[in-house]
């Protein structure tokens, strides 16, 4: 049971590191094809 609690709080450490950095890309991406898409 404390291995699998010990690995929820890595995960949440984890995702919580890579979600500013994936919605960054996601947006910037969304930014690039709409100006790639703009003529």
């Amino acid at each position: 049971m404390l291995v699998i609690l010990g690995g929820i709080t890595s995960i949440g450490k984890t995702a919580s590191k890579l979600v500013p950095t994936m919605s960054a890309i996601y947006i910037l991406g969304g930014i690039y094809i709409i100006v790639i898409n703009a003529h």
